[in-house]
Formats: C-alpha cells, structure tokens, sequence
C-alpha cells in the first residue's frame, strides 16, 4: 500500500511511532495539524511504549497487561495511519517531510496521477448519495477528493475523501439537484476534475453523466 507501513515487531514499532510524534510536532504547521493533534498522537506513542515495556519486563506472563499493550498498538496504528492519510493528501508534504514521518512512497506512487472517469451518482434511501467512478489506472492508495455544489453555486465544495472508487454522501435530500465531481492526488500532485455527475436533474428523473 503505498501511505505508511507499521512495523511489525513491537520494538520496532515503539521507535516508529515515537519517530512519527517527533516529526508531527517538527511539521505541524506544514501539514495544518493541531496542537490538540499532535498532543493526541504524542501521547498514544508514549502510551504505547509504556505498554510495551511493562509487558517486556513481565515477560508476557501477564495476560492483562499483553492485552493493554495490544489495545494500545491497535489504537496507535489506526491514528497514525489516518494522520499518514492526511499527509499524503496535503500538498505541503514534501518528500522529505514523509520521509520524516516513516511514510515511504512506492515504485506506484511514482506514476502519474489520472483524472478519474465514469463518475456516476445515484440517489439511495434516507438521502444518501452513492457516488462510484473508474480510477483510470491510478494505483491502490490514491487519495481521491470528492467535491459537489448546488444548481446555485459556481464553486464547488469539497465533501469528503477516500482511496476506493465509492464514496457516500449522507447529505443528499431526495428532489434536491446536486452536482459532484472528483479528483485524485498522489504524492502532493492532483490532477483536474473529472466530468460532472448530477442527481435529481429534474423533478421526476435523476440523470448521471460519465465520462
């Protein structure tokens, strides 16, 4: 997966994860992260590495304690690896700023970038929104951004990302015209939007437009 891999072993990853606190807080400003964030990610890294040394020092002989360490590894990685989503969606990450954060990017990620095509919007039950497009060749971890705006607007809004070709709106009141389109980034490079899909383009159809 070309975003960020978490050691294995448990040494390893306490040294990991205490290298992605340091960098956080180093590129903060960069990366547009909080101090509320960085504290956060701080302390699950040293949580863990008290976790993991209590349960080194018992020899794994406490069950309760292998259970907090592991708890704790689960609860690390999953904030980690959102904040490492976030720094391979930020165009301020250079590469030498994810090369300080452990991220190391992939032969993939060095391919270019494409828009992606066949964007098709179709309305679903309690005002959801079902959004599915091609990748277009984009390789496993692209960050997609997904942008809509209302008949009104002239700008559109972004309303979410994800790296799979689907995404769900949940703000998609049955009747009510909306317009999406995505774009896709990869390694601090996005590309232009795809064509425009629509739901609800009149008062009794809904019409999507591929690419």
């Amino acid at each position: 997966m070309a975003s960020i891999k978490i050691p294995g072993p448990d040494d390893k990853a306490v040294g990991f994860f205490s290298q992605f606190a340091e960098a956080s807080a180093e590129y903060a400003t960069q990366l547009g992260w909080t101090p509320e964030e960085i504290e956060q990610v701080n302390q699950a890294a040293q949580a863990f590495d008290a976790a993991q040394f209590a349960a080194q020092e018992a020899r794994w002989a406490a069950m309760g304690l292998t259970s907090a360490k592991n708890n704790q590894r689960r609860e690390t990685t999953e904030l980690i690896r959102q904040l490492a989503q976030r720094a391979l969606s930020n165009p301020a990450s250079t590469p030498s700023i994810l090369a300080a954060l452990g991220i190391k990017p992939d032969v993939a990620r060095a391919n270019p970038v494409a828009v992606p095509t066949r964007l098709s919007a179709q309305p679903q039950v309690e005002g959801l929104c079902q959004l599915t497009w091609d990748a277009n060749g984009n390789s496993y971890g692209t960050i997609y951004m997904i942008e809509s705006r209302a008949p009104g607007e002239s700008n559109f809004s972004m309303i979410g990302t994800c790296t799979k070709t689907r995404f769900i709106d949940p703000d998609a009141p049955a009747g009510e015209t909306k317009f999406y389109r995505v774009r896709a980034q990869r390694a601090g490079k996005m590309t232009e939007a795809s064509i425009e899909a629509g739901i609800y383009l009149n008062s009794a159809h809904h019409v999507a437009r591929a690419a």
